[in-house]
């Protein structure tokens, strides 16, 4: 018989600072999960794929971006638009 492994309190969804790749630990004001070098940094002036600005916008299973034209998109995904992952 195989069993899976007991679940660890902590372990199952770390946070990574966009900006810097270093392990999450405090959020900046736009409430966006980054390391304490990186906390007064923000991001402004992000677009979308159809050119429009992105909103960051923190919900219950973390950060994401709102597009106006065309809805919510993955926080990891909006930085790849721009380059910035």
């Amino acid at each position: 018989m195989n069993f899976r492994n007991k679940k660890i309190y902590g372990t199952a969804k770390r946070e990574i600072c966009p900006f810097c790749q270093k392990i999450a630990t405090t959020k900046n004001a736009q409430g966006i999960p980054t390391c304490l070098e990186d906390k007064t940094k923000n991001f402004d002036n992000l677009k979308c794929a159809c050119g429009e600005y992105l909103d960051v916008m923190e919900g219950k299973f973390g950060s994401y971006f709102n597009c106006p034209r065309c809805g919510n998109i993955n926080f990891n995904k909006g930085l790849n638009m721009n380059g910035l992952l």
